[in-house]
């Protein structure tokens, strides 16, 4: 994401803290410099045992009172691909590599086009990881008293169009409903 100008409207002057990938390359424009906080991960993943991302956020949401959480998930993510083909222990990646590879044999992912099933995987990555967020008890509480909105995007950085895939705890993974 090179640039923000299509966020304007889902951020419409509300502070927002944004959960991006690093390979996701959101620019800071000085139009949302002071309502746009960057948080980013490989993949836009969190980590729910990571004691330090979970104060990262919620030093966020206090701090600067952001009232939306944006997960955005970018097509053509070469960090899904890594994080697919690496080879690892690591408790996080694992489950991780499990759940999209379950996914895609639940939904016959062999079936699909090569792109229609990365783009399956992108938009279920958004999905779970603003299911992450909604598990911290700050932002579930927030959440239920209206004080907070979490949303999952997943942007198409040529066309800078967005699709929702995730809001307040509904998911909407748009290539397996079409499927």
């Amino acid at each position: 994401m090179k640039n923000t100008k299509y966020l304007s409207r889902i951020i419409n002057g509300h502070k927002t803290l944004v959960i991006s990938c690093i390979d996701c390359q959101l620019d800071m424009t000085a139009d949302h410099a002071e309502h746009i906080f960057v948080y980013t991960t490989l993949g836009n993943m969190l980590n729910q045992s990571d004691e330090g991302q979970r104060n990262c956020i919620q030093y966020y949401l206090e701090q600067y009172q952001c009232s939306q959480i944006i997960v955005a998930g970018h097509c053509q993510c070469r960090a899904v691909d890594y994080l697919l083909n690496k080879n690892t222990q690591d408790a996080s990646v694992l489950s991780y590599q499990c759940n999209l590879q379950a996914l895609l044999k639940t939904h016959h992912g062999e079936l699909l086009r090569k792109n229609s099933r990365k783009q399956m995987l992108i938009e279920q990555n958004v999905i779970e990881q603003s299911r992450l967020l909604m598990e911290y008890d700050f932002v579930k509480q927030g959440v239920e008293k209206g004080r907070l909105n979490v949303l999952g995007l997943v942007v198409a950085e040529q066309t800078k169009q967005h699709t929702t895939v995730f809001h307040n705890g509904f998911s909407f993974n748009h290539r397996i409903s079409m499927n």
